[in-house]
């Protein structure tokens, strides 16, 4: 018998399943199917809504965190939670007067997508590369909306398209820098 526990006390157990640590059960999403001990072959399971561990992309700007992240916002319908410039923080004492009113820290939420940034300060800039963003929709005309949104003003890779692995798949750099895959799997 396996047994995972969360910090907040509750057990479960399964024959044959390991289930996985989630440090808030009260907001993370879990599902498990298994055999439940004594009763025979039946499914359990577990909804929870927020994961252990995500992880997401901290972007750094040349001082267009704040435009670039409206910009996402609109085109991920999404929401900005935060958007701190260096004014009226500890931080403004450290930057200049022109750097006062850029981003210390933003962060944006889309579905279940967070993206976070920062405008980094002169000289400690460099370009965005060795990765990209991926952003998997399902929906293949949605997938089509966003690549052309987020290449209005960039550079295109590879434009979207169908290809042996996904319904659409594009690559490329939005006017701010950032590097996108869009990617929409085929339906199955």
């Amino acid at each position: 018998m396996e047994k995972a526990a969360w910090n907040h006390g509750l057990t479960f157990a399964a024959i044959g399943v390991i289930v996985a640590t989630a440090s808030s059960p009260a907001t993370s999403e879990l599902r498990v199917s298994g055999v439940q001990a004594g009763i025979g072959a039946r499914h359990c399971q577990l909804s929870l809504k927020e994961r252990a561990m995500q992880l997401n992309p901290y972007l750094f700007f040349a001082g267009q965190c704040e435009a670039a992240f409206k910009f996402y916002a609109q085109v991920l319908d999404g929401k900005i939670t935060a958007m701190m410039p260096h004014r009226n923080s500890p931080a403004e004492a450290h930057v200049s007067a022109d750097w006062v009113d850029k981003i210390m820290h933003a962060r944006l939420e889309a579905g279940n997508i967070v993206l976070m940034g920062s405008d980094a300060p002169p000289g400690r800039q460099d370009p965005m590369k060795g990765f990209s963003v991926m952003l998997d929709v399902t929906d293949p005309a949605d997938a089509d909306r966003k690549f052309q949104a987020l290449a209005e003003g960039g550079t295109v890779g590879m434009p979207i398209e169908k290809t042996f692995f996904a319904a659409r798949f594009g690559m490329l750099v939005d006017r701010f820098g950032t590097p996108w895959m869009v990617h929409c799997a085929e339906a199955h």
